[in-house]
């Protein structure tokens, strides 16, 4: 079923091991299917659920950029910090400065107490 060929990638025996009743029954192929389509369905309301963040309904162009940038800021910190850490420091002490200065440079766009200025927000775009 072309429904929920491409959910597959995260439908594994895993998944299904946890799903099976207790008693052993082992799901039919119909029941398989049956699954897949309501865990696609779960994960499809999630995700509108996160990205939409005025409540209506739908998620914006704007929602979903900022989502989009989100996401790519904590991908951008994370690479940021392990290349810091891997860099041979001669001490921890040195090795913590300097990813306490990797962090520091993403906390405009991690603060919720205030909005970064526009200067750092274009900085860390472009950055980003």
């Amino acid at each position: 079923d072309g429904a929920t060929a491409w959910a597959r990638w995260f439908v594994d025996e895993d998944h299904f091991s946890r799903l099976t009743p207790s008693g052993g029954h082992t799901p039919s192929a119909d029941e398989r299917v049956a699954m897949e389509v309501e865990l696609l369905r779960g994960r499809a309301a999630d995700t509108l659920v996160y990205h939409d963040v005025d409540g209506d309904g739908r998620v914006s162009a704007g929602e979903l950029g900022e989502a989009a940038l989100q996401w790519h800021a904590v991908e951008h910190r994370a690479r940021a910090v392990e290349e810091t850490r891997a860099g041979g420091w001669e001490s921890a002490e040195a090795e913590a400065a300097a990813v306490a200065a990797v962090e520091r440079r993403y906390e405009p766009l991690q603060n919720r107490d205030r909005s970064p200025s526009a200067a750092e927000e274009t900085a860390l775009r472009n950055e980003l």
